[in-house]
């Protein structure tokens, strides 16, 4: 028995979790563990990379191949890990020193490859992921936006509402009282 694993990016969230172990079982592979940006599972002869490849790209995400696109995927999972999962307090550590001690290199090497992969930069990834956390906590409408923005770390209720209006097109009250929820799952 050959266990197999395979790096797989655009995973930010325990649904894509879900997801990439229902497309495990669908090719008929035991997984044997799935967790953001990795799926491990018994090798069948049956399976190929490229069909594997095919079925999970059906949800948004893909097979990493190369080294510099699996530091890239590191990059992204440190920074969902840190904004959606609170792996860290916010405002103990400036989020380049995370990121660089957290994959043990240089944050001017993460961000050239970074942009190079995604066409934007780390620091616009981490907005994107921070206006995301704030819709989620928007739509659970448990705290008030000045709690908000304290949580995640913003230096004034201000520069949250400028930024989240910059990235929306509408503010977070427009956000709030409009029922349906408009929270994407970015590729991460």
């Amino acid at each position: 028995m050959n266990l197999i694993t395979i790096n797989i990016k655009n995973m930010c969230c325990k649904s894509c979790i879900e997801l990439v172990r229902s497309d495990l079982q669908l090719l008929g592979l035991l997984s044997v563990e799935v967790v953001l940006g990795h799926a491990t599972f018994i090798e069948s002869p049956k399976i190929t990379l490229e069909l594997l490849n095919e079925q999970i790209k059906k949800h948004g995400f893909g097979l990493i191949l190369s080294g510099e696109e699996r530091t890239v995927e590191s990059v992204k999972i440190a920074i969902v890990k840190l904004i959606h999962y609170n792996e860290q307090d916010y405002n103990k550590m400036a989020y380049s020193d995370y990121i660089s001690e957290k994959l043990n290199l240089s944050y001017d090497y993460l961000s050239r490859i970074f942009s190079k992969y995604t066409k934007i930069t780390i620091e616009k990834y981490i907005i994107l992921q921070r206006i995301e956390k704030v819709k989620e906590l928007v739509e659970y409408g448990e705290l008030t936006f000045s709690e908000i923005s304290n949580l995640l770390g913003y230096k004034s209720l201000a520069y949250l509402s400028n930024q989240f209006k910059k990235e929306t097109q509408m503010t977070m009250s427009d956000y709030r009282d409009k029922k349906v929820s408009r929270r994407s799952r970015n590729e991460i």
